[in-house]
């Protein structure tokens, strides 16, 4: 998903800077993002399928668009990108099982949706500013 979203993003950057056309006859942006009906299917379907890869072809497919549509409105609406909205999705989820208490980080992390237990730490250290082990001590020590 990640690779899919920055081909298409340097695709559009591309096309847009090197366009003949000046900026006055280029088309203007259409909306401003993802209707609250077409955000929620999204969410939706993020928070059903965030344990596996989801493809932004995938995720386009859901509301009928094309790649490279879905991916400009998606980033108006939520204001990231699709990867990094379905990261924070999963850390969400990571969080809240490490809260119960219930499962060691590396189940967490299968159950989570990432590779292994060093992908959750990683992502889990640059969002919440601490290790899940040191998260888990903290809250449950």
């Amino acid at each position: 998903l990640y690779m899919e979203s920055l081909v298409h993003t340097l695709v559009l950057h591309t096309i847009v800077h090197a366009s003949s056309l000046s900026p006055l006859h280029r088309s203007p942006p259409v909306g401003a993002g993802l209707t609250p009906a077409q955000a929620q299917r999204v969410r939706e379907f993020i928070a059903a399928n965030h344990q596996r890869e989801i493809g932004l072809a995938e995720l386009a497919a859901v509301l009928n668009f094309s790649p490279d549509y879905f991916l400009r409105q998606f980033k108006r609406c939520f204001g990231t990108t699709p990867h990094q909205f379905l990261i924070q999705v999963r850390l969400e989820q990571a969080k809240r099982l490490l809260e119960q208490g219930m499962l060691a980080v590396g189940e967490v992390a299968a159950a989570g949706g990432f590779y292994d237990q060093s992908h959750l730490a990683h992502h889990f250290k640059r969002a919440y500013g601490v290790a899940p082990k040191a998260f888990l001590k903290k809250e449950y020590a």
